[in-house]
């Protein structure tokens, strides 16, 4: 078996639709060297986007939305930052794009976030065009997680972005959360082991073969493939983690006959960005060693001890392919619920474009001039 990776709002002030101006300009971002003005205004697009798109989710903080805008890329792959703004100089909307880089030279991910009160008014989409361009050496485009029946969604259909897999959002209110769901009994002829940040060297090489079980989680039409794990790959992800101050949580079962086997793996992430939520992330069981109640039990432990280490942390998220049923369960064992149902779409590039009308460099694009 195998996985993919609030706060109640008493009031909203309905605010005057903005009077655009008729030029969007398109700007790199450059985070590194962005302003403390610029970041702000950063963040408060992101707060407004957050608030009035998902007003039952914790709201995000300054600390949480500036961290993930600076922090180092994962590794072999790239970043490029947009900023639209009207002839004022005000900032309408940001994108990103992350291009795989050696990791797969076809497909990039994008995400877009335009002002609640700046859209349907062509910015999204001029953010677009700036971002397939810049990708045009690759095959498609994906955006991750668009929930269903949200005006992102929508606009991705629009632009004749295909539903290629259906994933639901899922919650653990650990303030509320019923502690007994994680006395789990222990799995006959296997115990666990646990660690943080840095993998054990004895079982760094099964650890890593371990990993790849994931590619087996159901990936509906999606183009991404899982690179392969190795060593030298776990390893990188353990420095990058410790780069972007995220302590990697990880609990994993071993077989009585052979203690530097691994036959399954979870892991959660703390940052110190945002203390008070945790992410859940991958969780896979070796297909010769299913049907021990290994992931439930693993899942348990590592509750337990993030309650032990980190009182501070109120809330667990994470995400499940919505026809992932096995997993959905073992999640809901553990007190899981669902929070949304959400989208992956996908667009072939060269589709996108003509749709867009771009035929060569974008001319709306334009770099300042310290870059």
């Amino acid at each position: 078996m195998a996985t993919r990776r609030g706060r109640a709002c008493t009031m909203q002030v309905a605010r005057p639709r903005r009077q655009l101006r008729s030029t969007v300009l398109i700007t790199r971002l450059d985070p590194g060297g962005a302003t403390q003005a610029e970041l702000e205004e950063y963040f408060q697009l992101q707060l407004a986007a957050s608030l009035h798109d998902r007003p039952a989710d914790p709201a995000p903080t300054r600390a949480s939305v500036i961290g993930r805008l600076t922090r180092p890329a994962l590794p072999q792959q790239r970043l490029a930052y947009f900023a639209a703004r009207n002839g004022g100089g005000e900032l309408l909307g940001v994108g990103f794009l992350v291009l795989l880089g050696e990791l797969k030279t076809d497909l990039a991910a994008l995400n877009i976030t335009v002002r609640p009160d700046s859209r349907r008014h062509g910015v999204g989409t001029a953010l677009l065009r700036a971002i397939a361009s810049a990708a045009s050496d690759r095959r498609s485009l994906l955006i991750e997680g668009l929930a269903e029946g949200s005006a992102g969604q929508a606009w991705a259909a629009a632009l004749g972005f295909a539903v290629v897999q259906r994933t639901v959002r899922l919650g653990l209110d650990l303030t509320t959360a019923d502690a007994s769901r994680w006395d789990v009994p222990a799995a006959d002829a296997y115990h666990l082991i646990s660690w943080t940040g840095s993998t054990p060297e004895e079982i760094l090489g099964s650890y890593a073969a371990a990993r790849n079980a994931i590619d087996e989680a159901p990936r509906g039409e999606m183009s991404f493939t899982e690179p392969e794990w190795t060593p030298r790959r776990v390893r990188d992800e353990e420095a990058t983690a410790q780069a972007r101050r995220c302590e990697l949580r990880v609990v994993a079962a071993v077989a009585e006959s052979d203690a530097t086997a691994v036959a399954g793996f979870t892991y959660l992430e703390v940052h110190d960005h945002r203390p008070d939520v945790a992410i859940q992330q991958d969780t896979a069981v070796l297909q010769a060693h299913r049907g021990n109640g290994l992931g439930v039990w693993m899942k348990a432990v590592n509750l337990q001890r993030l309650v032990a280490d980190h009182p501070e942390v109120k809330l667990v998220t994470t995400s499940n392919a919505a026809d992932n049923v096995h997993m959905l369960r073992v999640n809901e064992r553990v007190g899981f619920t669902v929070i949304e149902a959400t989208q992956n779409r996908e667009a072939q590039l060269a589709d996108l474009a003509s749709r867009l009308g771009l035929q060569g460099p974008n001319p709306t694009t334009r770099r300042p001039s310290s870059q």
